[in-house]
């Protein structure tokens, strides 16, 4: 899996990382410079929109293959990503935050969970449980 995928897991570490290079190169360009930086920040969305879906298609896949359930974050969020798919698999929990429209048929099959018991790991922790499991399956 890209390292891409991992830092996205948290939610805009790429976007923001993209922007500012989209910035930094728009500086040297021979056309308009708020042309150029619209066009590379469109296509840093792009690229961040495709691995934020390469990221819920792994998550989907691991919630079909391990014990899995949706609850709702403790903390809401304004964002409106206080939902989280919680995934138990050999390596450890493994926890995502999803926003209402990624909460589709992709994670139709999983059930509610009562509360938040989320082991409250890192993404740190996360990135070595994701690893681990791509190392085992």
């Amino acid at each position: 899996m890209p390292q891409a995928i991992y830092e996205l897991s948290v939610g805009g570490a790429i976007e923001a990382r993209d922007l500012a290079e989209a910035m930094r190169n728009a500086e040297g360009a021979k056309e308009p410079r708020s042309l150029a930086i619209t066009d590379r920040m469109e296509r840093a969305r792009e690229r961040t929109k495709r691995t934020r879906d390469e990221l819920l298609a792994f998550v989907a896949w691991a919630s079909r293959n391990f014990p899995s359930h949706i609850l709702k974050s403790e903390r809401k969020q304004k964002s409106g990503y206080d939902t989280i798919v919680c995934v138990h698999a050999p390596t450890g929990q493994m926890a995502w935050k999803i926003g209402p429209s990624e909460n589709t048929e992709r994670f139709s099959h999983l059930d509610y969970a009562p509360n938040d018991h989320t082991d409250k790991h890192t993404q740190a922790e996360r990135v070595k449980r994701v690893d681990a499991l791509r190392k085992i399956t």
